[in-house]
């Protein structure tokens, strides 16, 4: 391996390190808030405790990474500002508990983008139609491709829609 294969996989790796602890705080948030929205200040403490640790993983890491570079980046998901606002909007928001979901939800899809968002109820009921469609589909043509004999009356698939 040559010095630059090593310092690809270097940059490559502390790069994977970061999005994980980054994906790790935005759940160990997720988890505060929980804890706080059963007043189990103990555990919000407790996870408070883990996010500044992740927070100063992360700042040391980063610290190596641009040990004699020349460019800067600011993330302000590290930033102490950026948690402080965090917590002050979200303890203002305790008194509005559906604002306060959404505000969560879309924060922690900020602070981790890679955790893909779950649907709410609605928006699984609203696909729900089109959901049996394409069951029938697929049943449909794993029967066909069995020989099997498909009961029913058949539709045909408008190419345009």
């Amino acid at each position: 391996m040559t010095p630059a294969d090593l310092e690809n996989l270097r940059i490559t790796e502390s790069e994977g390190v970061l999005q994980h602890l980054v994906a790790v705080r935005g759940r160990l948030y997720g988890l505060m808030d929980a804890a706080e929205q059963q007043d189990d200040y103990r555990g919000a403490a407790a996870i408070g405790n883990q996010i500044g640790k992740n927070l100063e993983t992360t700042a040391k890491l980063l610290g190596d990474i641009r040990t004699g570079a020349v460019s800067v980046t600011n993330n302000v998901l590290v930033m102490p500002e950026f948690h402080a606002l965090r917590t002050t909007i979200m303890r203002a928001l305790r008194a509005h508990p559906e604002a306060r979901a959404d505000v969560a939800a879309a924060l922690r899809q900020l602070e981790s983008p890679d955790v893909p968002r779950q649907e709410s109820p609605e928006e699984r009921e609203a696909a729900a139609g089109e959901m049996d469609k394409d069951r029938e589909v697929t049943r449909r043509s794993r029967a066909k491709r069995k020989g099997q004999v498909i009961e029913g009356v058949a539709h045909r698939v408008d190419p345009s829609a």
